[in-house]
């Protein structure tokens, strides 16, 4: 398994545009070609861990975007840096293509490290996380009720593309084939 990965980490990701990002493989960064500065509260610079997502790393703000748009904040729980799981989860499940561009245009994706103190601590403790943890993602409203159920132990990009499906189902929103087919 593990020569596999190495593989697939040092080749690059296959599936990722090169449009959106382009990721280091020699750092904890990633250089953003896309630049999401114009969203209030949305990063340029991002971690390894956290993919090609676009995501903001302010909850409050993340909510009252999510209750303006009327969409579910897809909130992710990450270690940053972190380790081995978590930059995997970031380059081969966070930079699927699909996932991707769903999250960024049906969800408002909000990232809490689950190694820092101030906010991203305040917003550990209200969801009961632990810190320095493996990747755990909630799908929430804006009013802060959970639309499926937490995801944690499952890397996949089935997992995070069923709960996707789940969460905008459960919001009546019809989730565009391509998630669908990615959650089965």
């Amino acid at each position: 398994f593990f020569f596999f990965f190495f593989l697939f980490f040092i080749h690059g990701m296959g599936n990722s545009s090169s449009s959106r990002k382009k990721a280091s493989n020699t750092t904890n960064t990633v250089t953003a070609v896309k630049d999401n500065s114009s969203k209030k509260g949305m990063t340029t610079t991002t971690y390894r861990e956290l993919g090609l997502i676009g995501w903001s790393r302010d909850y409050d703000e993340g909510l009252k975007r999510a209750k303006e748009e009327n969409k579910p904040v897809l909130l992710l729980f990450q270690e940053v840096p972190g380790c081995g799981t978590c930059v995997g989860y970031g380059q081969m499940v966070l930079s699927n293509d699909t996932i991707v561009e769903v999250a960024e245009t049906l969800f408002v994706p909000v990232a809490i490290f689950n190694n820092k103190q101030g906010k991203d601590l305040q917003v550990l403790k209200k969801y009961g996380e632990p810190t320095w943890n493996n990747p755990v993602v909630r799908i929430i409203t804006a009013e802060e009720a959970e639309l499926c159920p937490r995801l944690a132990g499952n890397y996949s990009v089935q997992g995070l593309a069923s709960s996707m499906t789940h969460a905008l189902n459960a919001t009546g929103v019809t989730p565009p084939e391509a998630l669908t087919a990615l959650s089965s």
